[in-house]
């Protein structure tokens, strides 16, 4: 889960690159990246497979992915997600049916649940330090960034609609986080939906006819341009909120 973190500092580093050569070369026109197949996959890798099982904290990872290339907008122009179906995918189908994997939610509600403007998002708590993986290409230069936070957050807007989307991740196993949202220069109407993705535990697993981690909506009734939201542990929470 901390893995996309690493990815976030390399990211920048690229973007500062980019702009020096812009600089000596005198181009004009912006370049952005296109971070071509990311995703998670560690245990398939390590075996030569391709078909790897995920679990609940790589739902949480891909989420954590999917907020830190938004965050990062400006240095982005595309992602690709490698891939969709059966191999280090989302979708697993066999002659029977298929079954959604874990991280085929937090994908959906990216998709679903946010809005085309990123908002700049200031986040305080606390830390952990994080176990290194390996590393691939050039993201081994950026090796040293081990800490992560205990809460990732995204926020984006919708103009057409109104609507305020704030996603975040509790990388707390076991710990809710209250967390205290201040919006600036705006209000927001009382009543929400929050939209959450949470398990029993980091490792379970949906599989053929058994897909115990989906996205779940709870009202939410006490927001406004201050509120707090009790974040359960080793979860996906994209609170729905309307502007005023």
């Amino acid at each position: 889960m901390a893995k996309p973190y690493q990815s976030e500092q390399y990211l920048k580093f690229l973007r500062q690159l980019i702009q020096q050569v812009r600089c000596d070369k005198g181009v004009a026109h912006p370049i952005t990246i296109a971070v071509d197949e990311w995703n998670v996959w560690y245990r398939a890798a390590a075996t030569e497979g391709l078909e790897e099982r995920y679990e609940l904290s790589d739902a949480l990872a891909v989420a954590i992915y999917l907020n830190m290339m938004r965050r990062n907008c400006s240095a982005t122009g595309m992602a690709a997600l490698a891939q969709m179906v059966n191999v280090i995918a989302p979708i697993m189908t066999s002659p029977e049916g298929l079954f959604r994997q874990t991280i085929y939610y937090p994908l959906r509600l990216a998709a679903e649940k946010s809005g085309p403007i990123a908002l700049d998002a200031w986040v305080g708590c606390d830390s952990y330090q994080a176990r290194q993986g390996r590393s691939g290409g050039g993201q081994a230069a950026c090796a040293e960034a081990a800490e992560a936070p205990y809460l990732d957050c995204l926020a984006s807007f919708d103009q057409s609609t109104r609507k305020l989307f704030i996603s975040l991740v509790n990388a707390y196993k076991d710990q809710t986080q209250e967390v205290a949202i201040s919006i600036q220069d705006a209000d927001v109407r009382p009543n929400g939906v929050a939209h959450v993705i949470t398990g029993e535990a980091p490792d379970v697993t949906n599989s053929f006819g058994k897909e115990v981690v989906q996205t779940q909506q709870h009202p939410i009734s006490n927001a406004g341009w201050e509120f707090t939201y009790p974040l359960a542990p080793m979860a996906h929470t994209v609170l729905e909120l309307e502007v005023l």
